[in-house]
């Protein structure tokens, strides 16, 4: 699982890499990252009051939100940035064979959709209550 993880921040790091400005790529990798765990949340968190019906005051309330990047942010901050582990992963995603690669990106672009368009949905799902 944590391979995986390494993985979608590898491809993202390689797009911010390949990109005119590559200063900091790893930083807006990892904020990237962030950014999908909190869209991956707040639907979950989402279904679960539509769902039940009950704790709406959950998605408005701020110690949730705090909660939420308390979990997130320290977290990759450290796997990403402060950590050199990330590196390691990238020298080994690097030898990986091309098709392979290229699967796996394409996965990992297809999860990505997925999530933004899950975190969209459910906004506007919510928004219909």
């Amino acid at each position: 699982m944590i391979r995986t993880y390494y993985f979608v921040f590898y491809k993202l790091y390689k797009v911010f890499e390949s990109a005119p400005s590559r200063w900091w790529s790893e930083m807006k990798a990892a904020i990237s990252m962030v950014f999908l765990e909190v869209c991956l949340i707040t639907a979950l968190l989402t279904y679960f009051v539509l769902l039940t019906g009950k704790y709406e005051g959950l998605l408005t309330n701020n110690i949730t939100w705090g909660i939420v990047f308390l979990l997130t942010v320290p977290l990759n901050i450290y796997l990403f940035v402060f950590s050199d582990q990330w590196k390691d992963y990238v020298v080994a995603f690097n030898k990986m064979p091309s098709r392979k690669n290229n699967i796996g990106g394409w996965m990992v672009l297809g999860c990505i959709l997925l999530i933004v368009s899950n975190f969209v949905y459910t906004i506007f799902l919510y928004y219909q209550t």
